[in-house]
């Protein structure tokens, strides 16, 4: 083939083959346009002393180098060459034109199998690569360097919630009847376990049955009681006011979270980095402690040990090991029987377990339940009160009048309690007080509020808040008297009571 000046095509036969059969990735419409010219200026102006297959193929055809003396002249050829542009560089630019403006059209595009499978094999593994890292960042803990005492409360209860059932083992050491070391289980439902290792001492409380057992040996005896028809929650007779005072893993959470802003410090302790944080504690006659320092493990978020003081001193220390969690465990773990020789006082508080579509026939009135609840609550137990039972004890430390058809509904996030109860008034004129009975000598602060909305539209509630205590609220209609109480801000408790229905 011949160009338009009647110059012969330099380009050997034997390429056109070589380049037909080579590999070539996919390109677009302007690839060969675009290669053409970029092989057209590094020609005129080559960056480095480069390699030129065109020149190479002028000087092969049909004129074989002498040994040695003719490769160092064609070296010095085209070293000039690239100094000073000469005729032959004339006759190569069309050839170079050409193959930019016509190979789009005579070269056939093969697709490179072989290429691609090795690209989608390279953006699969890259995928990947990414999405576990996204998946471990999305589950670790934050790396933080700085933390406050309201963080530490919102990941340890992330952590007890996060299973079924929590167990490990705890030791206490201080000047009361509780110390030794203990294994313990807690169940999500609030259930608890917590027996002495020494066997000496054993509680259990089975929050599904409103059951509860325990007994210790101590220096001048034995005592053991056993309670059944436990109540949910409060003000009525519950599990959880009698038999979970040690319950430090929920003790904790609520202990950090009443500080929010109080820094914790980042530490080493047995080779372990922790977060060590100091709060105050409200005191009261039934709890002198007035100061409790918190250890939680940073990298699993689990708690190592806390401490209670008294103006500086500390005067009990537990310590926590083996904790981890699992998706169940025996079926008896709740309930023992008790040993040889030791006889329980008994007790039946009358409450009954149901659910809801049957407790209002148990009551004698519809079921009032909450419209609205923070993010995470869910109804944990049910329970009635049916009738008016002789032999129990009113609310209020036994002020009230005496209770009757009462329903109590309970509800759970994690180590937090909700409690919403509503039982008859018998005559419109019982005189009828906080049922709540707060510690002797705490001084709370009461509001008195009007209801917006709701079942009790218009009913005066009082809110009360005590330290040390978790914030209730009560009220009072023509046929009820209601409360609701929990581990919430009095704001949250106001908006739970203007919910039901």
């Amino acid at each position: 083939m011949t160009d338009q000046a009647g110059r012969v095509d330099q380009v050997d036969p034997r390429v056109h083959g070589a380049l037909a059969a080579m590999e070539v990735p996919g390109h677009d419409d302007q690839f060969w346009h675009a290669l053409g010219t970029r092989l057209i200026a590094e020609r005129e102006a080559p960056a480095a002393p480069t390699f030129d297959p065109l020149e190479r193929l002028d000087q092969v055809d049909s004129h074989p180098a002498p040994p040695q003396e003719g490769a160092d002249s064609g070296r010095r050829a085209r070293r000039r060459d690239r100094t000073f542009p000469d005729e032959r560089f004339d006759a190569v630019r069309p050839t170079v034109s050409h193959l930019a403006e016509h190979a789009a059209r005579t070269k056939q595009h093969r697709p490179n199998w072989r290429r691609r499978a090795l690209v989608t094999r390279s953006v699969v593994a890259v995928s990947t690569v990414l999405g576990l890292a996204i998946w471990l960042g999305a589950h670790a803990e934050p790396a933080s360097q700085t933390a406050t005492a309201g963080e530490l409360a919102g990941r340890l209860s992330r952590r007890l919630s996060g299973s079924q059932y929590l167990l490990g083992e705890v030791n206490t050491v201080g000047f009361g009847p509780g110390s030794g070391r203990y294994t313990f289980v807690r169940s999500s439902d609030g259930s608890l376990r917590y027996r002495g290792v020494d066997r000496r001492s054993d509680l259990a409380y089975d929050a599904a049955n409103g059951s509860a057992q325990s007994w210790r040996v101590r220096d001048t005896g034995t005592s053991a009681s056993e309670d059944r028809g436990l109540a949910p929650g409060p003000p009525d007779p519950d599990g959880a006011s009698r038999y979970l005072q040690d319950d430090e893993l929920g003790a904790m959470v609520h202990a950090l979270d009443a500080s929010p802003g109080t820094p914790a410090r980042s530490r080493i302790r047995h080779g372990r980095k922790v977060w060590m944080v100091d709060v105050r504690l409200p005191t009261s006659s039934d709890s002198p402690f007035d100061g409790m320092q918190v250890i939680v493990d940073q990298r699993r978020g689990l708690p190592v040990e806390v401490d209670r003081s008294v103006k500086g001193a500390v005067v009990e220390r537990k310590q926590f090991s083996d904790v981890r969690q699992t998706s169940s465990v025996p079926q008896d773990t709740f309930r023992f029987a008790f040993p040889t020789g030791i006889s329980a006082a008994q007790f039946d508080n009358g409450f009954q377990r149901t659910r809801l579509p049957a407790a209002g026939s148990l009551v004698g009135y519809a079921a009032v339940t909450p419209q609205w609840l923070p993010r995470g609550f869910e109804l944990s137990t049910l329970a009635v009160l049916p009738g008016s039972p002789q032999g129990l004890s009113a609310t209020a430390g036994g002020d009230n009048p005496p209770d009757r058809d009462v329903l109590s509904l309970a509800y759970r996030n994690g180590v937090d309690r909700l409690t919403l109860t509503l039982r008859r008034v018998s005559s419109p004129s019982d005189s009828w007080k906080d049922p709540f009975v707060g510690a002797p000598g705490t001084i709370s602060r009461v509001q008195r509020v009007r209801l917006e909305g709701g079942r009790f539209l218009g009913a005066t509630v009082e809110q009360v808040t005590a330290p040390g205590a978790a914030p209730h609220l009560w009220g009072r209609s023509a046929d009820f008297v209601f409360t609701v109480a929990g581990d919430l801000d009095p704001s949250q408790l106001l908006q739970v009571a203007n919910s039901l229905q």
